[in-house]
């Protein structure tokens, strides 16, 4: 596995072949990290607090957008897709496979990888030819859900349940927020919903056209973090 120093946010490619003309092939170096997943769940250190999911959504949101610059779709947007190293910095992986297979001949298993999950947009097809990035904010809207409410997309996609439905279907949304951060941050109540109900509900609207830029959803998150700060 490969990274792409970029400042402050690093991307991971699985795909050594792939030439990317945007990215500086020169320093590409090796790297171990953690899933987010697997920290989400609790398989490492414990639960997660909120500062450092803020941390995370804040440092995701800014190479997301690193990559929208650079007219790349990441197309693949999972929690199993985000990587952290030892020091928090949030990697993305896999990131640009649906350009990769209209480039050249599909690896083994890459298309096992982008087959329709709990993360992919509604309007995108069984084969998710359609992907663009209107789709990639919705995927890190569901991201931004499964940060904030702890439940895993992909489990509730195999009992036939979106997580963004899900949500919305509780009259008062402090009910899905994750334990975790509910109990022990709960001065930063104000926040977290700030995060769900301005931000990561409408990263999964239905219709593309009225979701925002994944510029607007930095800037909405980095605002929360610039607060923090000053408190």
């Amino acid at each position: 596995m490969y990274t792409v120093p970029i400042k402050y946010v690093q991307f991971v490619m699985n795909r050594k072949q792939y030439k990317n003309q945007h990215l500086d092939q020169s320093k590409l170096e090796l790297d171990t990290s953690v899933c987010f997943c697997a920290m989400m769940t609790g398989k490492n250190e414990g639960p997660v607090r909120w500062r450092t999911r803020l941390s995370i959504a804040a440092k995701m949101a800014k190479g997301l957008v690193f990559l929208h610059s650079k007219k790349i779709v990441h197309g693949a947007i999972k929690s199993s897709n985000v990587l952290l190293d030892k020091g928090g910095e949030a990697r993305w992986s896999d990131y640009g496979l649906m350009q990769m297979t209209t480039l050249t001949k599909p690896e083994p298993g890459m298309m096992t990888r982008l087959k329709p999950n709990g993360y992919t947009p509604p309007e995108v097809g069984p084969n998710l030819s359609s992907i663009n990035y209107k789709g990639d904010v919705y995927s890190f809207g569901v991201l931004l859900l499964e940060l904030l409410t702890g439940k895993s997309p992909m489990a509730l996609d195999e009992e036939g349940v979106l997580l963004p439905r899900w949500v919305e279907s509780h009259t008062e949304l402090t009910e899905v927020l994750d334990r975790p951060i509910a109990k022990y941050d709960h001065i930063h109540h104000a926040d977290m919903l700030h995060l769900l109900h301005n931000v990561a509900l409408p990263c999964v609207f239905s219709c593309p056209d009225k979701r925002p830029h994944m510029v607007e959803v930095e800037k909405h998150i980095k605002d929360l973090q610039n607060q923090e700060h000053r408190r």
